[in-house]
């Protein structure tokens, strides 16, 4: 039997409807403009949430121009309240040649209003010193990205994270070498992180 659902970003006021049959893959394409990019430390309205009226796996591709990456959606029912950051370090190992592009990062989505979200970074970020809590409140589908473009090594692994509702975390890099400098490309990453839980 075909299951059906809908494919929503509030802020950016998108509706898509789907219809799809078991064993088969439905391709829904999202506006540029839901893309996080680089709006560090600023809360958007990007969250996307899917529905459906049955059970499926969602999965998100974040495709570039010569960059790549996708990660298994996590369902509502087991996000959590506690994260760790799980990133990758900023690499410029040869401070002559621009190697990558330095940007650890997560981005946080909020499922209820009112979310209130207690962040501790690993490393000073713009104005967030390291080890230091910082709170940012959030409603259902407000999304919050804090990107880090420092130089090597840093990185945003091991940031703790804490809200009173359950959260959606997600982990990653704007344009990560591995290994480097043994490779002269830099690809995307991004994994949701599961709660601690």
């Amino acid at each position: 039997f075909s299951t059906t659902g809908t494919v929503e970003i509030p802020g950016l006021g998108f509706s898509a409807a789907f219809q799809v049959a078991p064993g088969e893959v439905v391709t829904i394409a999202l506006p540029r403009e839901a893309d996080l990019s680089f709006s560090s430390d600023q809360i958007t309205q990007k969250g996307i949430h899917v529905t459906a009226t049955a059970e499926i796996s969602v999965y998100g591709v974040s495709r570039a121009v010569e960059s790549t990456d996708a990660f298994l959606a996590l369902p509502t029912n087991i996000l959590g309240t506690e994260h760790i950051v799980l990133g990758y370090q900023n690499l410029d190992v040869n401070p002559g040649v621009f190697e990558t592009f330095p940007g650890t990062e997560f981005a946080i989505v909020a499922t209820e209003d009112g979310t209130n979200v207690t962040i501790t970074p690993s490393v000073t970020t713009g104005t967030h010193a390291a080890g230091v809590p910082y709170l940012i409140t959030l409603d259902a589908g407000e999304t919050y990205l804090l990107q880090n473009t420092g130089v090597e090594a840093t990185d945003l692994s091991g940031t703790i994270i804490s809200s009173d509702r359950p959260i959606a975390v997600f982990g990653g890099h704007a344009a990560a070498n591995i290994p480097a400098p043994a490779v002269n490309y830099a690809d995307y990453l991004v994994e949701p992180l599961f709660p601690v839980s």
